[in-house]
C-alpha cells in the first residue's frame, strides 16, 4: 500500500533528484523507508501525492488521453514521417537514385527532429538536471544525424578515422550520459542497485558472446585495420554506453507499477534498444562486407528508433509539465 505522510522541515538545501515536487512527499511503504523521506528536489513538477494519484490511475486505465496531446500528435506525425520515407525509398516506387537521395535525407532528418523535440522538452522543464538529461539526448541525435550529414552529403563515407566516425562515437556517449542522469533522478526515491546489477551482467554476457563472434568475423575479412578497431568498438560502445544503463533505466521505472513518470522512459528504452541493434547489424553486415545498396532494415529501425525517443520526449513534458501558479493555488 501508498501511503503519505508530511514531511519534517527541510534543514538544508536538496542534495540529489528525486521526480516529486515539494508538497506532500511521499513515503514508499516498502519494508524500507527512505532516509530522507524522498524530500530532495524542491523545485520539480507535480506534489508526490498529485503524481502518486495519476500512478494508481494509470493503474486502473483511466487514462486521460487529451493529456497526452503532445505525445500524440508528435508519435502520429513520426508514424506518418516513417511510412513516407519507406514507401519512397523503394527503388521500384521512385527509382534507384531518388530512393537513395530520400534515404539519405531522412537518415539526417529523423535524427534532427529527435533533437528538436529533445531540446524542446528541455525548455519545458523547471530544473536544470531535468534540462541537462534531454539537452544530452539532444545532442545526442545531433550528433548522429551531423554524422549521417557528413557522410551521406559529404562523401566522407571512406576508410579509415573519419569526423563522421567520431560524431557517431560522440553520439554514443552523450545518449548515454543523459540516460544515466535520468537514472540517478530516481535516486532515493526506487532501488537503483539492483537494476544496474542486473543491466551489466545481461550486457557483459551479451559482451562476450558478440566479442568471440566479432574475433571470428574479423579473422576472415580483409581491410583496414582501423576499420576493424572501430568496427570492435562501436557495438561495445553500443552495449554498454547506452544499452546497459537504457535497460537498467527500464528495469527501475518498472518499479512504479505503470506510473506516469516511467513513460517517457519506457518509449526512450524502446527506442535505444531499437537504435542497438540496427548498428549491431550493420557491424555485422559491414563486417561481411556486404555493399549497402539501398535502404533496408537498419536504416528504418534507426528511424523508429529515433521517433521513439521524440516521443519520450514529448510524453515528458505532457507528464511533468509545471502547473501554473494559478493551477497551484486552486489546488492548495
Amino acid at each position: 500500500m501508498i501511503s503519505f505522510v508530511e514531511p519534517p522541515a527541510p534543514a538544508a538545501e536538496p542534495k540529489s533528484l528525486s521526480p516529486f515536487g515539494a508538497q506532500a512527499q511521499p513515503v514508499l511503504k516498502t519494508g524500507v523507508e527512505p532516509a530522507d523521506t524522498c524530500e530532495q528536489n524542491r523545485t520539480l513538477f507535480w506534489t508526490g501525492k498529485d503524481e502518486l494519484m495519476r500512478m494508481q490511475e494509470w493503474r486502473r486505465g483511466s487514462v486521460e488521453l487529451f493529456a497526452m496531446r503532445r505525445a500524440m500528435f508528435v508519435g502520429v506525425f513520426a508514424a506518418l514521417a516513417v511510412a513516407a520515407a519507406v514507401a519512397l525509398t523503394r527503388p521500384w516506387v521512385t527509382g534507384t537514385s531518388a530512393a537513395m537521395l530520400i534515404g539519405a535525407c531522412a537518415l539526417v532528418g529523423f535524427p534532427l527532429f529527435t533533437a528538436a523535440a529533445c531540446w524542446w522538452c528541455a525548455g519545458e522543464m523547471a530544473s536544470a538536471p531535468m534540462r541537462m538529461q534531454w539537452i544530452l539526448l539532444g545532442g545526442a541525435a545531433f550528433a548522429f544525424g551531423a554524422g549521417e550529414f557528413l557522410e551521406g552529403f559529404m562523401g566522407l563515407n571512406v576508410a579509415g578515422f573519419t569526423v563522421a566516425k567520431l560524431l557517431y562515437l560522440v553520439a554514443i556517449a552523450l545518449f548515454g550520459a543523459g540516460i544515466w542522469m535520468a537514472l540517478r533522478s530516481f535516486d532515493g526515491f526506487l532501488d537503483l542497485r539492483k537494476p544496474v546489477r542486473i543491466s551489466a551482467v545481461v550486457v557483459g554476457t551479451v559482451s562476450v558472446v558478440g566479442a568471440v563472434g566479432l574475433a571470428g568475423m574479423f579473422s576472415r575479412m580483409g581491410g583496414d585495420l582501423t576499420d576493424k578497431i572501430l568496427l570492435a568498438i562501436y557495438p561495445l560502445g553500443l552495449l554498454w554506453l547506452m544499452a546497459m544503463p537504457a535497460l537498467a533505466l527500464a528495469l527501475t521505472v518498472s518499479q512504479m507499477g505503470g506510473g506516469s513518470l516511467a513513460r517517457p522512459w519506457w518509449a526512450v528504452f524502446a527506442g535505444v534498444a531499437l537504435l542497438t541493434c540496427s548498428n549491431v547489424i550493420l557491424v555485422v553486415v559491414s563486417a561481411f562486407g556486404v555493399p549497402i545498396t539501398n535502404i533496408g532494415p537498419m536504416e528504418i529501425g534507426w528511424w523508429i528508433g529515433l521517433s521513439l525517443v521524440a516521443i519520450g520526449a514529448a510524453t515528458q513534458i505532457d507528464v511533468q509539465k509545471p502547473s501554473s501558479p494559478a493551477t497551484l493555488q486552486e489546488e492548495a
